[in-house]
């Protein structure tokens, strides 16, 4: 799980957001309606709109993303209700396409919910780097009216705490090789002395 000061600022966010909300808001998304003050569905959307950059949503992408929103969400939603989140955001950029969307997401947030978005969208894009990122990052944050200046500045934010999340799962992982290392010598020496006695 991402433990990002971003991400627990959304998921703050996002607890404050009664499920019941959560739910008539990505059926009111599916119809192509406004979010009505529910900035959590637009940080939500700019989260499959980075993933949807190069045209499409692969299923390793959509199952992450779907981690990300049960995550984000608190755990609240059900898979199905998560799923439906999910389709509304897909079917209005296939609908709508992507200037529209992002345009639309901008317009339920406020400034920092804005740079919040780009900030926790470009942490878990796979695409890094690539010429779809780049152009995809660049339409939100001129849609979300960030200036070139400000988005360098959240993205190497962004880079700066996957660096170090990336560090830590690493640290974790040989910690956890270690311990079974040193759990198998242990169990080792204990058989050891129950077959000498």
């Amino acid at each position: 799980a991402n433990k990002s000061p971003r991400v627990a600022q959304l998921k703050a966010k996002a607890a404050a957001v009664p499920k019941q909300a959560l739910v008539a808001g990505a059926a009111v998304a599916g119809a192509g309606a406004a979010y009505e003050n529910l900035p959590v569905h637009g940080m939500l959307e700019t989260m499959y709109l980075n993933a949807a950059a190069d045209g499409h949503v692969s299923p390793d992408e959509q199952s992450q993303l779907l981690l990300v929103f049960n995550e984000t969400t608190g755990g609240t939603l059900s898979d199905q209700e998560l799923l439906t989140l999910y389709q509304s955001f897909e079917t209005n950029f296939y609908e709508e396409g992507f200037e529209a969307r992002a345009a639309a997401a901008a317009g339920v947030m406020d400034t920092e919910d804005r740079k919040l978005a780009l900030s926790v969208a470009s942490s878990l894009t796979g695409l890094d780097g690539t010429e779809e990122y780049e152009e995809s990052m660049s339409l939100l944050a001129s849609s979300f009216e960030i200036s070139e200046e400000e988005w360098e500045t959240i993205e190497s934010e962004a880079r700066r705490a996957g660096q170090a999340a990336t560090a830590l799962l690493t640290s974790a992982r040989e910690l956890s090789q270690l311990s079974d290392l040193l759990s198998r010598d242990v169990n080792a020496f204990l058989s050891r002395i129950r077959a000498e006695g």
